[in-house]
């Protein structure tokens, strides 16, 4: 890659892309169709052909089908990515606009574990297969391994819409997350599984960032319950969070969770509705 300034280069930056090129020169010289979407169409059996029209994948993508035996006894999933044993990899699971349901165990296939190790892939690493740190990265330094609260700058989490995010910083091991500001998606997403994201002014995240680097070892402490961050140095910052989510954080409970809590109720309201309106119920023979 040619640059204006003598010595900079684009090259380890390539290393994806030149990884791809080779991934699809060795499906070509073996004759395997390449694709970029797996459209899973449900339990049906694979002896029907679906037409183009009936896939919604963006254009310029090629797609494969696959059903839930495929799911469940074949493919595998690494590097954000679903695995087949012939070597096919694919970055994105298309579910097709008309299925009506995804049955149980294929649901469980989707886990939450396995992505804190991909956390800042590119940063921690200097290799695609995760063998060799980078140690000019900040959390591969001695002083931070084992660190639970993170602290950043603006907008953190900006393009980590989906909740493997947050999924991938509570299995590396952060149960918090202070920044001076945050992607909303990623926020929200955040509370919802037991990740607390913490907003403090510009003043105060960078009075904490330099005390952090200042003293080897310091210890920040997150009160949930006082809503405030503390420091050995003395500071003392006060954040706002909702209600709702702080109950739940507190209690340790997602959503699901929370609801279960009214199990009781829940069973009762469905009792007194199938009674007081039996043409709604199906009766079963």
């Amino acid at each position: 890659c040619r640059s204006r300034r003598r010595g900079a280069s684009h090259r380890d930056q390539c290393h994806s892309f030149v990884a791809y090129i080779n991934r699809c020169q060795t499906l070509l010289a073996q004759g395997l169709y390449q694709a970029d979407v797996l459209c899973y169409y449900g339990s049906a059996s694979p002896n029907f052909v679906y037409l183009e029209s009936d896939i919604t994948v963006p254009k310029g993508h090629a797609w494969d089908m696959c059903n839930s035996e495929v799911l469940l006894t074949r493919a595998t999933a690494r590097h954000g990515c679903i695995y087949l044993p012939d070597g096919m990899s694919y970055p994105l699971l298309h579910l097709k606009p008309d299925l009506d349901h995804m049955s149980l165990p294929v649901l469980k296939k989707i886990e939450r574990t396995g992505f804190g190790k991909h956390l800042f892939h590119d940063w921690r690493y200097l290799d695609e297969e995760e063998t060799r740190e980078n140690p000019d990265f900040i959390l591969n330094a001695p002083r931070y391994r084992g660190a639970g609260i993170l602290v950043s700058l603006d907008n953190f989490g900006c393009g980590s819409s989906r909740e493997h995010a947050p999924w991938a910083l509570l299995e590396y091991g952060f149960r918090c997350i202070i920044a001076k500001s945050f992607a909303d998606i990623f926020y929200n997403n955040c509370l919802k599984n037991g990740v607390l994201p913490v907003v403090l002014s510009s003043a105060e995240v960078d009075q904490l960032i330099a005390e952090i680097q200042a003293n080897e070892g310091c210890r920040l402490t997150v009160d949930l319950e006082k809503q405030e961050v503390s420091s050995p140095g003395g500071a003392l910052c006060k954040f706002e969070i909702a209600p709702f989510a702080k109950d739940c954080l507190l209690q340790g409970l997602d959503h699901i969770g929370w609801t279960l809590q009214f199990t009781g109720r829940i069973e009762q309201f469905e009792q007194a509705y199938h009674q007081n309106n039996p043409w709604v119920v199906i009766q079963q023979d």
